[in-house]
This record gives structure tokens, C-alpha cells and sequence, in this order.
């Protein structure tokens, strides 16, 4: 199993939710995507309270530090972000990232 790591690509805001847009070092398969992404999750200090499988996005609802937020992985965009619902949570999560 490769090692998983990770970038953030940028922050963005809308009126309602707060974006952390990551990229991988390597988008990890289907059937292996939650094990490895839930690994990584739990390794940055974060507790998983929920996942949930869509047609193509994989999603968990997270617990750090009491601050929740959700982890999306989209296959068809291969795309990975963190939406949040406070600055102060998105803040929380680059802070965390970048350490």
C-alpha cells in the first residue's frame, strides 16, 4: 500500500460553507479508497462519526477538537475536500494539515 499524502490546493468560502480543495499523492482505488482514507483521517486526529457511499463520492462526518466537518472524495473529479460550516473549523483543519 502506497503512503498517502496530501497538499492543499486552496481555500474558498461561500455564504453557507467553508472549503479546504486537497490534492493526493495518488487517488486510491475503489475497492481500497475508505480503508485508506479512513486510515489517514484517524492518523491527522480525527474521529470518524459517519461514512457514507454515494454513486461516485465517498463522504465522512468528522469530530477535531469537537469542531465538525465533513471529507468528500469524488471519483469522477478526483477531487478531495473538507467542507466545513465556520471559518474557525476550516482554520482548525489547515492549521492541522500544514503541522
Amino acid at each position: 500500500m502506497q503512503q498517502l499524502t496530501y497538499s492543499i490546493l486552496e481555500c474558498a468560502e461561500t455564504p453557507d460553507h467553508w472549503i479546504v480543495e486537497c490534492t493526493m499523492s495518488y487517488i486510491p482505488d475503489w475497492e481500497v479508497c475508505q480503508q485508506d482514507i479512513s486510515d489517514w483521517l484517524l492518523s491527522l486526529g480525527f474521529i470518524i462519526k459517519e461514512f457514507s457511499l454515494g454513486a461516485d463520492r465517498f463522504s465522512w462526518r468528522l469530530d477535531l477538537a469537537g469542531l465538525i466537518c465533513m471529507f468528500h472524495v469524488e471519483f469522477l473529479t478526483e477531487t478531495f475536500w473538507f467542507d466545513c460550516d465556520d471559518a474557525i473549523t476550516r482554520d482548525t483543519i489547515v492549521l492541522g494539515l500544514v503541522n
